[in-house]
């Protein structure tokens, strides 16, 4: 009787183990599940990041000028009323405009928009010429990620890339972009101000 009673005690302990092991599992996968969905949040683009982006210029007192740049254009935004576009030939060139509203700010915009011409302002530069690119995200001060819109030809973009980009580069420094698209993890690196003996592109 003893030794029924001891083998009936031994069973549910074990059972219980069982149980306990099994809930740990459960847990351990939840755990695993959530890490990876929060690996996946933590690499999800920032709504400022996609489409049009703003550069402020110095407010006169009077009313606040901005330049907006996306969808491969840039406009002249004053107190939140677009105005019109400007271009430039090169990154040395003067900004101009076909439009009558935007004529009376172009010496201001030349005067304080030289900072455009810098490295970290570069996103904003190709954002305002390729009306291919979706958005852009620095990964360091010498990376520039450039997510292209879906069924846009990565390996086209790239090759169109490294012939116009140069005369929009106001800047000395090097600079890797990883081209890719947003819905392809393939991607291509374009360098510019490279270094002799660098390739001016690579692939993933």
């Amino acid at each position: 009787m003893k030794k029924l009673e001891y083998e009936i005690t031994r069973l549910k302990n074990n059972k219980g183990i069982a149980l306990s092991v099994a809930l740990m599992a459960g847990f351990g996968v939840v755990y695993a599940l959530w890490r990876v969905s929060r690996g996946k949040t933590s690499h999800q683009l920032d709504p400022k990041q996609i489409g049009v982006e703003k550069f402020n210029l110095s407010h006169n007192g009077s009313f606040q000028l901005a330049l907006l740049f996306g969808k491969g254009k840039i406009e002249v935004l004053a107190d939140r009323k677009k105005l019109g576009g400007i271009t430039r030939d090169s990154a040395r060139a003067q900004w101009r405009s076909e439009d009558q509203a935007v004529s009376p700010h172009l010496e201001r915009i030349n005067q304080e928009a030289g900072e455009l011409n810098s490295r970290p302002n570069f996103s904003l530069i190709l954002k305002g010429n390729f009306s291919e690119i979706l958005a852009t995200e620095w990964k360091s001060s010498e990376t520039l990620e450039v997510i292209l819109k879906p069924g846009v030809d990565t390996v086209a973009f790239s090759k169109l890339l490294k012939e116009k980009v140069d005369h929009l580069i106001g800047f000395s420094k090097l600079l890797d972009l990883v081209v890719k698209r947003i819905d392809n993890p393939y991607f291509i690196i374009v360098r510019l101000n490279t270094k002799p003996g660098l390739s001016p592109i690579g692939e993933s």
